[in-house]
């Protein structure tokens, strides 16, 4: 593998078409969009104003479904469930 350092990189830049240049802009941001996967998560409230409850009942609701609530790293504080969740508490519709 070759050592990249920054004068190779500008050399490589400068001698490279304007297509090439495209695809390879193209492809570094199709990377970051790939390796950057986060699942879904319903907020509390918009979960409560899916459901037409209150916010309280919402959790209590996934508690007794057995539903794990989001905790964001470093946190204590649940903020939702993940979508994928959300069709324990539809009732399976």
């Amino acid at each position: 593998m070759k050592s990249t350092t920054l004068e190779t990189v500008f050399s490589t830049w400068q001698t490279a078409t304007a297509e090439q240049r495209e695809a390879a802009i193209t492809a570094l941001k199709g990377i970051t969009k790939t390796t950057i996967k986060s699942p879904s998560i319903i907020r509390w409230k918009d979960l409560a104003e899916r459901l037409q409850i209150t916010k309280r009942t919402a959790r209590t609701a996934t508690q007794r479904a057995g539903i794990l609530p989001v905790r964001l790293p470093g946190r204590n504080r649940s903020i939702g469930i993940k979508t994928a969740d959300l069709w324990k508490l539809e009732g399976g519709r």
